[in-house]
Parts: C-alpha cells; structure tokens; sequence
C-alpha cells in the first residue's frame, strides 16, 4: 500500500497550527512533464466527500503541498481514474513512496468532488483491526492487564524521575522569517529560514523558502515562460511556480560558519528577522 497518515505541521504561510491530519492516498510523478502530485482527504472527513489535489515538494520527513495549476489538473483526474481501477500505466506515471514522511505543510490544494474516498482509503492506507479471538481475550485479562500496568507506571514514573537523561531528547529549532527587497527583478519577497541544531547547539541543517509575488499574472506569465530565474537567480535550488497565485517558490539549503545557538539567535535578529523558538525530537 502506498499511502500514509500524516500530521499537518503548518498550513498556510504563516505557519498557523492545525491539529487535523491528512490522510496521503498516493503521491506519483508524471514521468513525461516530471512534474510531482499527491492526492489526499482530511482524516474524520470522507462524509464530505471532498478529495484534494496538490503539487507537491518534499524535503526529508516533510511534505510541502501546493494548489494544481489548472493545465495539470487533467493529469491527477486521469491518474485517480488509473488508480482506483489498479490500471496505473506506468509509462505515464510512477509512484513516490512516502513511508518515511511524517508531517505535512498544508501551502494550498486543489478541491474535487469524490464518492470514492473509501475505496481510496482501502487500497491505501494499511489499517489492522483486532480479529474476535483477541478482543475476547482482551476483555477476560482486562483487570490483570489494568492491576500489572499500575504497579508498572509506578516503578516507571520513580525510574524516569531517578534518571531524566532517558527521555526523548528535545533539541532546538528557528523559524525565522522577513521581508526583503531584490534589486534585480524590483520586488519584495519574504524569506523563511528553519534552522535546525543538534544536541551540543551547533547548527545542523538551514532550511530556506523564498517566496516571490508577482503583482500581476502578466508579468508572472513572463517571468515564468521565459525561464527569466536562470537569468536572475543564481542559487542551486528547487524553483517552483504556483500559478493560483502568481508565485514563485526557492527552496535551498545554507551554511554557515556560526557555531551555537545563541549567536545564531541573535545574528538573526540583527539581520531584521523575526523569530520563533521551537523543538524537534532529536
């Protein structure tokens, strides 16, 4: 099975939390454009009957999710037609395992009527139910099971409290973001840094997004079919266009010489960013 329950990390811009998950049907690639999709529903919500599109990036555990431009729609509609009768042509498309993701930047989607969603999620998504035998079983042993787990907690509980450096440990994380103005092209753009440290808060991976805003569709169209990036950018990057808003995406990873947290932090600010301390489970 090919697709995975996540939770959304952000989802919008801004980074507003949503504590609902989406429940990744597929992700594929159309091989002759190259370009990337996922299809999905929100978990909780198939009465709605709303499947979404998105064209997708992903970056280690993390998928990034943006609307399908409306030229490319035809592609997702025929790859869900493919899929759900188990006729993928595999010349046109190719799955993506997503077994190793485990959250998801909600950017924007793609919004399409479905009465197919349980049919999706049964050829997807792998669930394990308890069979009659182990429910049984389970409700005879249920006060062993409840007196054992008590006295257990106890003896865990004084343990971690004896010895704390066994917990999960929590390393240190910037989010950091600001507007900018790039001479080249006369444009403000915003940056998004995610600044990751490791366990002795030296900077482990500097994770950019540089978002572009056309003011108009006619200088993003431009922009866009001239392959005017090559000529003012120079960064070796992923570029990504979303037409629903006129945008341009550049992801790209940094380095940097600077060697803890603190002087990160306050480099940072002086810089003009605003900031946003976080963890991540190291």
């Amino acid at each position: 099975m090919f697709g995975k329950i996540v939770k959304i990390f952000s989802n919008d811009l801004y980074g507003n939390p949503d504590d609902r998950k989406l429940v990744i049907f597929a992700a594929f690639e159309h091989k002759k454009y190259m370009n990337k999709y996922c299809i999905f529903a929100i978990e909780g919500e198939y009465a709605n009957k709303k499947l979404y599109y998105g064209s997708i990036h992903i970056k280690d555990n993390t998928i990034v999710i943006f609307s399908v431009a409306d030229n490319d729609k035809k592609w997702v509609d025929e790859f869900v037609t493919e899929y759900l009768s188990s006729k993928l042509n595999d010349k046109e498309y190719s799955l993506i395992d997503i077994a190793n993701l485990d959250r998801a930047e909600l950017i924007s989607s793609t919004e399409v009527e479905c009465d197919n969603l349980n049919t999706l999620d049964s050829i997807s998504i792998k669930r394990v139910a308890p069979t009659t035998e182990e429910t049984t079983k389970n409700s005879k042993s249920g006060l062993k099971f409840l007196l054992v787990l008590f006295i257990l907690l106890g003896i865990g509980i004084t343990y971690l409290y004896l010895n704390p450096d066994i917990l999960t440990l929590k390393l240190k994380m910037l989010n950091c973001t600001k507007s900018e103005f790039n001479n080249n092209i006369s444009m403000r753009y915003n940056i998004e840094k995610n600044i990751r440290f490791d366990k002795d808060e030296v900077p482990s991976t500097i994770e950019v997004i540089e978002t572009y805003k056309f003011a108009s569709g006619e200088e993003y169209t431009d922009f866009k079919d001239n392959n005017k990036e090559s000529i003012y950018f120079k960064k070796d990057g992923e570029y990504k266009y979303i037409d629903s808003s006129n945008e341009l995406k550049v992801f790209y990873n940094e380095t940097t010489i600077i060697d803890n947290y603190k002087e990160m932090y306050n480099y940072l600010k002086k810089e003009g960013y605003t900031c946003q301390e976080e963890t991540y489970d190291g």
